[in-house]
């Protein structure tokens, strides 16, 4: 997660949200993980991590 975050700094969110989407994360999750608010859920997490 914290990698998507910089490559969101680093080079925009449409780059975070492809390398997310070739994680084979779940739009919904790239959505929380990138907006501004960044409200992660635990099962978010879960997914990141490759539990779900």
């Amino acid at each position: 997660m914290r990698q998507a975050l910089q490559v969101q700094r680093d080079i925009g969110t449409p780059g975070a949200v492809e390398m997310l989407q070739n994680m084979g994360l779940n739009p919904q999750v790239i959505a929380r993980v990138l907006s501004p608010e960044r409200r992660v859920r635990e099962e978010d997490l879960r997914s990141l991590s490759g539990e779900a």
